[in-house]
């Protein structure tokens, strides 16, 4: 394809129908456009505050950058305390205190601001001093994988979610540094997790060519890095109603896919979602935990799709109660479908869509499912349900959960994106590797041998979206084969 008509196609990319065209211009590049850890880009100035990339700039842009230094420290304090339980609501327990963050984050950041705790002035944390270091910038449109629409299964956003509302996420991951500058050990990363609005026609597309463009590039030079800086302000950056647009067309000129993207930040509410964890640092147990944006605050949220602890263990009656919900759900829905094909109201038997249920009643009291913060102490933690006999319901379950997908059914040890020190390149699970190298994954319930394309995947459904060629259905049922994936 010529460079000029290339160039064309995608000036015109979201203002001509799609369908049935390919901008895949060449080959996808993962390190590139998917999994970005390349020293160039994660040591770069922009990773620096006040650089685009940096977690103090993330934090201004989220949280407002007057108000953010307060609104940091108050996240801080209570994932500290934790939570009181709800009194009105007694099966919901907030998250347990976790005092080692006062410790190994709170008062690390302290003295490298200068401040004296004990101080009557309440610490404001200097956003230049934030301890976390960029690992990664990852782009997860795989998790934009559409759904049938007002299906109430919880999509990805733990909301109902239409086809067409959302491309996936972006995020950005970070490791947390010790007062030399150092890992702070065992390790503990920090994922700050973007929506990709996809609410207007064509966008969904237009997010993919910017992403893809990243591939043309042949180095992690100063052109890539603006590039992809550029692409990153479409997501992080907070632009108030009434601004403009930060990149004017020229008026002979249709707008470009970044053009578009930037315009769709005026004003826009879907951008940072949550923040995740991977805590092995400020506590005796690794444990995951999570914290929503919520009316401009960070507060603690329930895990999605991860069942309490409670419903791990084999040995309790709340790992049974679940696992007779899951096969009866599903069931149901397999029932639903088979009357739906006689009446060929689908052409094609639709994927099973679990969302696990709020509480549920175990030995006559009602249960909470999921919970704020859960542990993980063995590499091989995963779930599984009693005498359960659908092995892909179960890894479904399971890697939905935290313990699953950085445990057990990946094969990996709690991290996918590993901490790094500074001039060096993250490691990657084997999950994740973007090396093109086979591996097969041991289902640690099963034994059986499965092989592992994670990255594989991903690239093919940015392809897929890309050459417009891939129907709903079909969406749907790559989306079943990766396991109704959250994470």
């Amino acid at each position: 394809m010529h460079a000029l008509y290339r160039k064309t196609l995608i000036l015109l990319a979201s203002v001509v129908a799609a369908k049935g065209v390919d901008f895949q211009t060449h080959r996808i590049n993962p390190a590139m456009e998917l999994l970005i850890t390349d020293v160039a880009v994660v040591d770069s100035p922009q990773a620096s505050y006040p650089g685009i990339w940096s977690w103090g700039h993330l934090m201004e842009q989220a949280l407002g950058k007057e108000e953010a230094p307060q609104k940091v420290a108050e996240w801080l304090g209570s994932w500290r305390r934790g939570q009181i339980s709800n009194p009105q609501d007694p099966t919901v327990k907030g998250p347990a205190p976790r005092e080692e963050v006062s410790e190994r984050i709170i008062l690390n950041w302290q003295k490298r601001d200068g401040y004296a705790p004990g101080s009557r002035e309440p610490w404001k944390p200097n956003l230049a001093n934030a301890p976390f270091r960029l690992l990664a910038i990852v782009n997860r449109m795989d998790l934009g994988l559409p759904i049938a629409p007002k299906s109430g299964s919880g999509g990805y956003y733990g909301s109902n979610s239409t086809v067409d509302s959302t491309a996936g996420e972006a995020r950005l991951v970070y490791c947390l540094v010790d007062g030399n500058d150092r890992v702070a050990e065992p390790g503990l990363t920090l994922i700050a997790e973007y929506g990709l609005d996809a609410s207007k026609e064509g966008r969904r597309l237009d997010w993919a060519i910017a992403w893809h463009a990243l591939g043309e590039h042949k180095a992690f030079d100063g052109a890539y890095l603006d590039a992809l800086a550029t692409l990153s302000r479409c997501f992080i950056d907070k632009r108030p109603e009434k601004t403009g647009n930060p990149l004017p067309p020229a008026p002979e000129k249709p707008p470009t896919v970044l053009e578009h993207l930037n315009q769709d930040a005026v004003g826009n509410s879907m951008q940072l979602l949550r923040l995740r964890i991977n805590d092995g640092v400020t506590g005796k147990v690794r444990e995951f935990r999570e914290f929503a944006v919520r009316e401009g605050n960070l507060s603690p949220a329930v895990l999605p799709g991860a069942p309490a602890a409670e419903f791990f263990d084999e040995k309790k009656p709340a790992n049974r109660e679940l696992t007779q919900w899951l096969e009866d759900e599903a069931a149901r829905q397999r029932s639903k479908q088979e009357i739906e094909l006689r009446d060929k109201v689908i052409k094609e038997r639709l994927p099973i869509q679990i969302a696990l249920p709020a509480t549920l009643k175990v030995s006559r009291k009602e249960m909470a499912v999921g919970t704020f913060a859960l542990p993980a102490r063995q590499p091989e933690d995963h779930w599984n349900g009693w005498a359960m006999r659908d092995p892909e319901l179960r890894r479904t379950v399971s890697l939905n959960s935290c313990c699953g997908c950085h445990c057990g059914d990946t094969n990996s040890d709690f991290f996918h994106v590993f901490p790094r020190e500074k001039g060096e390149a993250s490691a990657l699970s084997k999950y994740l590797r973007t090396d093109g190298t086979a591996w097969r994954i041991k289902d640690p319930q099963s034994n059986d041998r499965l092989d592992s394309h994670e990255i594989e995947d991903r690239a093919e459904f940015l392809s897929s979206i890309l050459k417009s060629d891939l129907s709903l259905t079909g969406k749907l049922e790559f989306r079943r084969s990766r396991g109704l994936r959250v994470h």
